[in-house]
């Protein structure tokens, strides 16, 4: 006959996976509520600041994959900061899709 696991054993598997199911979900609940850049509004910056021969530093925010992301979406001001956000963008987002709304 085979040894059956404790209750306590599968007690703990069972908070161990619900745990882990509940973090999975709150990530995915995150990137949904960020929203994404639409393709057009990428193309467009990323043409205007090769035109005007400029760069965002890395640190800044994400010009290669979707720019509407940290300090672009958070309550950092682009303005008044000393050149530290210059180029810099401001992005409003509605949680499916995130418009540049400030350049």
């Amino acid at each position: 006959m085979g040894v059956s696991p404790t209750p306590s054993i599968l007690c703990a598997s069972l908070a161990f996976y619900y745990c882990v199911s509940l973090l999975l979900a709150s990530v995915e609940i995150v990137r949904a509520q960020n929203g994404t850049t639409p393709a057009s509004e990428v193309s467009a910056l990323n043409s205007v600041f090769s035109q005007w021969g400029i760069s965002a530093k890395l640190n800044q925010w994400n010009i290669s994959g979707e720019p509407c992301s940290g300090a672009a979406i958070d309550s950092t001001s682009i303005e008044n900061t000393n050149g530290n956000y210059n180029p810099g963008i401001k992005c409003e987002c509605n949680g499916t899709v995130c418009h540049i709304t400030h350049l």
